[in-house]
């Protein structure tokens, strides 16, 4: 943002118009993933997670602030309405007085320092329309990421229990060998072994997939028990739209939410550092009053006796121990910070977004020789234990070969569930917009 944008704030003295609050404004959905489910957990998570809904109330609170500020714009007017009764002690008769009247102050804001005020509280509701934005599209990817975690121990379920289920093929088969004296007890032993380690895997995969249920329902703002029956079932990793490489545009991520709400605080204020100034100089005041008066209630509007009085006024503080001078560094200083902050802001998003784009171009690459290492160890396993059969090599081989077609294919769905969320990494780091 240049320089002269931030400092044409001062300038602004005219109110603006603050729009309608629309509960229904949300951030676009996850389009690029093709996960009906995911989408539909984003959807109930918008409506009901606890911190958009708190920051919803938040915006609504800014919005009072500023009709309280607007309030000063207009005249103040009071009807007040007396009687009284009473004599003097040397005096026998009793004085009667009522009165009916109006009053109105109202000040007369010359130098602009309520207009800026307006102008300040303006911005801050902006303020706090773009944080309840910005922590939507946390929300979001933060559901997303959940999600996808969830599917990924999901699979490394299935892939450890598809390899349990051949690790026990092998233990009967060098069983059955043994038995007929073609192998070891050592091969049997080796066999029941690495079937056991991964087997006593499983117990931390299926906490770790209760554990991702949870931290879903709490995003939800819903109890576990509501969303476990529907999650538990074993699903596949979300399929996306592919990234292309390109040049980051920054215009995007200068309207990322919380790239915005730096920019309003700036612009908030600047119209304060105005305000503070034109606090220094005069107020003025117009004051009055209408009214009836007369020695009782039933005899005041028939007398007809009307009375007013006009009572314009000036205040300017001349010495004050520096307070107002004080006052308008202070402001300046504020500014000055947040300016720093709003470029911390864009630097920070220009950083996520940068991260994210070559987390998930490394994390492609990676998925793809994983796959083909799969692959290759899969005919690996195949050969040894052909061998193993035709008594060819000792039983260590196939042993090996089992260890790293496990930890390849948990390897290869970490990798898949790495690179879906750095799309989700992408799409926070761009606002909740795609491109």
């Amino acid at each position: 943002m240049k320089l002269a944008r931030l400092y044409l704030c001062l300038l602004l003295s005219l109110p603006v118009y603050v729009p309608a609050l629309r509960a229904e404004e949300l951030p676009e959905d996850f389009k690029l993933f093709q996960d009906d489910k995911l989408k539909d957990l984003i959807t109930c998570a918008v409506q009901s997670n606890n911190n958009i809904l708190q920051a919803m109330e938040r915006v609504m609170q800014a919005r009072a602030a500023v009709r309280i500020a607007r309030a000063d714009f207009y005249p103040a007017l009071g009807v007040g309405a007396s009687w009284s009764r009473g004599r003097e002690l040397s005096s026998l008769p009793y004085s009667n007085e009522a009165a009916l009247s109006l009053s109105v102050s109202w000040e007369m804001d010359l130098f602009g320092s309520i207009r800026k005020k307006v102008k300040s509280q303006d911005e801050l509701y902006k303020v706090s329309r773009a944080e309840r934005d910005w922590i939507m599209v946390s929300v979001c990817a933060e559901v997303a990421a959940s999600y996808i975690n969830l599917r990924v121990l999901q699979q490394q379920q299935i892939v450890t229990e598809r390899n349990i289920a051949n690790q026990l093929k092998m233990a009967d088969l060098t069983q059955a060998r043994y038995k007929a004296g073609l192998a070891s007890l050592l091969d049997v032993s080796q066999s029941k072994s690495i079937c056991l380690s991964t087997q006593a895997s499983l117990p931390v995969i299926r906490y770790q997939i209760t554990q991702s249920i949870n931290s879903i329902a709490i995003l939800l703002g819903q109890a576990p028990s509501a969303i476990r029956g529907d999650l538990a079932l074993p699903g596949p990793i979300p399929q996306y739209n592919d990234v292309e490489q390109i040049e980051i545009p920054l215009e995007l991520l200068l309207n990322r939410p919380d790239v915005k709400a730096a920019e309003y605080s700036v612009n908030s204020n600047a119209a304060l550092v105005g305000a503070s100034k034109a606090d220094i100089y005069p107020q003025f005041y117009f004051k009055g009053s209408i009214g009836f008066a007369s020695d009782s209630f039933d005899k005041l509007f028939r007398e007809n006796k009307a009375v007013f009085t006009i009572n314009p006024t000036i205040s300017w503080t001349l010495f004050n121990g520096r307070a107002l001078q004080e006052s308008v560094r202070l402001a300046k200083a504020q500014w000055e910070e947040s300016v720093a902050a709003y470029n911390q802001a864009v630097i920070e998003a220009m950083g996520d977004a940068d991260n994210a784009m070559q987390s998930y171009f490394a994390y492609k690459e990676q998925t793809a020789f994983l796959t083909d290492a799969v692959l290759q160890e899969q005919k690996v396993l195949e050969l040894s234990v052909g061998l193993y059969k035709k008594g060819l090599q000792d039983f260590q081989n196939v042993l090996d070969a089992q260890r790293s077609l496990l930890e390849y294919e948990n390897a290869l769905v970490t990798a898949q569930g790495n690179m879906v969320n750095s799309v989700v990494s992408l799409y926070k780091a761009f606002g909740g917009k795609w491109l």
